[in-house]
Formats: structure tokens, C-alpha cells, sequence
């Protein structure tokens, strides 16, 4: 039986690293059908130094669907990395999720490099999102010296690469040329939110706003809240997610603090996965201003809760407009995410109804066109696919 060892940098049970972790989930249950895994991460969530609940650090764990080792230092993980890199078995496939994590992508090919992973071994990669363009804006110095050295010691000469998304599958042509191997298959979307029944009523002249994520750069709260400066509506905006970046967290308060008072925000925390949905249900437009998403799953569980969504044009998800589902704004374009915001919260709850169900067949229509099981067992090299 063929053996997977996937490299994550978060997986259950964290919570505060939102999408990679139901990414990691879903692709790890379906490979487990076809093919033994194992999962090597750390044993701490987003911002913590302490060992996440019901984990044992180093040492492995058996869960239904894989087998887990939580480490609680690079050493350790190192350790496991290179013993995986020895198993005798001709069918072995590591797969990263990650370009630049440090220890488990960086070292990994560094290890490999040096013949303590077998040459033999099949690599996959997913870069998640950090080789679209405004991600690579993110410390772009020290990212283009490192793209650079690695091409020079061509540390990821014959891997396959794993882009969820046409956009993504270009960004990583265009970071490491047209002759790589890449292989497309979108995140495998929850389906079961779709059948859960939310309700939420919209009065004209107010809104209530989400947004949910990582409050780090690259994710663009202050963004968020510098269109809102302009907009005369009631609007109470929430934020939930974890503080990954502080001194970005204290911009955002002093934005907050300038902020006209017919717009109330509130600070809410991270939220557990598992709750996602419930809590974006709540609200009546979803935004997230972000630099770059190779999918983003908060994106497709509010539309998933009929959750109108306000993105950047940096994400797969495009042409929402159209389709009458939400909208993809340019960020240079920033009177045209406060137009939106104004045309939100003049909605009337009837008006609003009918959107919230428009949204919900559009994104049942397009998991079901996306085949993502499917695609992503191809990734793999699975003939059954």
C-alpha cells in the first residue's frame, strides 16, 4: 500500500489556523481510503507556546484516518523526517504545504538535497496561496533571495506541484517557469453546511459585518476599515480571528478609534473551526480584502451559510457580480467596496432573502462542477480516480 507522509504546519485539533486545517482534514480522509497516512505538524496552535489539548508531543498518535506526530521543536520533527526518508517501501509520497515554512518545507528539501530523504520519493507540493503576487509583496526581499537560492541549488527539481486553483497553477509557473509539473485540484468543500438551515433577518439602513481571518498584513483588515470611513450607513462590524500579527493589530486599532459613529466594531477572537458557519450566518455581508487566496474556505462557508461575500480580485473566486452571489473588487478600487457596503445595508429583508438563496444554489452548483475528490486522488497518482 502506497504511504503518505503529509507535512502540515497546523492539523487537528488546532483551531485558530481557520482553512489549513479543514484542507489538511478533507484530503487526509480521502487519502486514507486509498493509502496509509501519516501526518508530521507541531504539537502548538496560531500564537500558542503551550501543547494543544489531547496531544501527546513527540510521539505518534493514531487517529481514524491516520497516524499523527505532534512535535515540540524542529530537532524532533527533523528526526521523524529523516526516518521517513528511509522507509524501505518503493511507494512513498511526502506531501508539503508549505514553500516557506521553515521546518517542515525548507529543512525537508534541504534534508532531501543532502540524500537523507531517498531520491526515489515522490514529492508533492502546495504552495497555498503564497506565490500570488500580493502575497509575495509580504517581506518581498527576503522571499526573492530565498525562490532565488533554492532555484540555484535546485532544491525542488522534479517535484509535483499542487495548485487548487487555474490562478494558482500560473502564479507558480511564473515564479518557477512553464516547465514544472503542475497538477490542479480545488480544496474539497464540507457539503454538509449547504443542508443546515440559517436564518437571518436584514432591516434597511443597517448592516452587520464579518470578518473573519488571520489579522495579519496579508489579510488586510486595515483595508477593511479604511473603506468604512466614507460609509454613512449603520453598520456594526465584528472581527473574529486570531492576533497573528500584533503590532498589525495595534494600525488596525487606531483606525478603529477614527472610525465615524455610525460604524460600532467589536473585537470578537478566533473562532473554533467547527464554528465557522454558525457564526457567519449571524451577519449579512462577509468581506475579506486579502492579498492573495489560493481558495480560502471561510470565502465558501459564507457562501455556503447564503452569505453575500465582498473579496479583493485576489482570490479563485471571481465574477460573483454576475452571478449575483457577492462581489470581487480590485483593492486599488476602494470607493468600490464602500459602494457595496452602502448597498448592503439599504437591503430590505425580503430583497435579501432571495439573494441569500441565489447564493446557496450557486455554490452547490459549483462544488459539484469542481470534482474535487476526484482531482485530487489524481494528484496522487491514484488509477481508481
Amino acid at each position: 500500500m502506497k504511504k503518505i507522509f503529509v507535512l502540515a504546519p497546523y492539523f487537528w485539533p488546532a483551531k485558530k489556523a481557520g482553512g489549513p486545517v479543514k484542507s489538511m482534514g478533507a484530503i487526509v480522509e480521502l487519502l486514507s481510503t486509498n493509502a496509509e497516512v501519516k501526518v508530521l505538524t507541531q504539537a502548538y496552535d496560531v500564537g500558542s507556546k503551550t501543547v494543544m489539548g489531547d496531544v501527546v508531543p513527540d510521539s505518534w498518535i493514531r487517529l481514524p484516518q491516520c497516524s499523527v506526530y505532534y512535535s515540540s521543536g524542529s530537532l524532533k520533527v527533523l528526526m521523524q523526517i529523516v526516518a521517513a526518508g528511509r522507509v524501505k517501501d518503493t511507494d512513498v509520497v511526502f506531501y508539503l504545504n508549505s514553500f516557506f515554512a521553515f521546518t517542515l518545507s525548507i529543512l525537508f528539501f534541504i534534508l532531501k538535497r543532502f540524500g537523507f530523504v531517498k531520491a526515489s520519493s515522490k514529492v508533492i507540493l502546495a504552495p497555498r496561496g503564497e506565490f500570488s503576487e500580493g502575497a509575495l509583496m509580504l517581506k518581498p526581499l527576503k522571499k526573492r533571495v530565498f525562490i532565488s537560492l533554492s532555484k540555484l541549488a535546485r532544491l525542488h527539481d522534479g517535484i509535483t506541484w499542487h495548485a487548487t486553483s487555474d490562478e494558482e497553477s500560473k502564479d507558480i509557473a511564473r515564479v518557477f517557469g512553464d516547465g514544472v509539473t503542475v497538477r490542479v485540484a480545488p480544496n474539497i468543500v464540507d457539503m454538509r453546511i449547504r443542508q443546515k438551515v440559517f436564518e437571518t433577518k436584514k432591516e434597511g439602513g443597517r448592516l452587520k459585518l464579518i470578518f473573519l481571518s488571520r489579522i495579519s498584513p496579508k489579510k488586510n483588515l486595515e483595508y477593511a476599515l479604511k473603506i468604512l470611513m466614507s460609509v454613512r450607513a449603520e453598520v456594526a462590524f465584528d472581527i473574529y480571528g486570531p492576533k497573528e500579527d500584533n503590532d498589525y493589530w495595534i494600525c488596525c486599532e487606531e483606525l478603529i478609534k477614527k472610525l465615524p459613529s455610525n460604524v460600532v466594531v467589536r473585537y470578537m477572537g478566533p473562532v473554533d473551526v467547527d464554528e465557522v458557519p454558525d457564526v457567519i450566518a449571524r451577519y449579512h455581508l462577509f468581506i475579506l480584502p486579502t492579498l492573495g487566496e489560493n481558495f480560502c474556505h471561510a470565502i465558501a462557508e459564507a457562501l455556503q451559510c447564503g452569505c453575500p461575500v465582498l473579496v479583493s480580485d485576489q482570490t479563485p473566486w471571481r465574477g460573483l457580480a454576475e452571478q449575483g452571489v457577492g462581489w470581487d473588487i480590485p483593492l486599488a478600487n476602494s470607493s468600490g467596496f464602500s459602494e457595496v457596503v452602502e448597498f448592503m445595508a439599504g437591503m430590505g429583508d425580503e430583497s435579501f432573502g432571495g439573494m441569500r438563496l441565489k447564493i446557496k444554489d450557486y455554490i452547490s452548483e459549483k462544488v459539484l462542477q469542481s470534482d474535487a475528490s476526484a482531482m485530487t486522488l489524481r494528484v496522487f497518482d491514484f488509477s481508481n480516480s
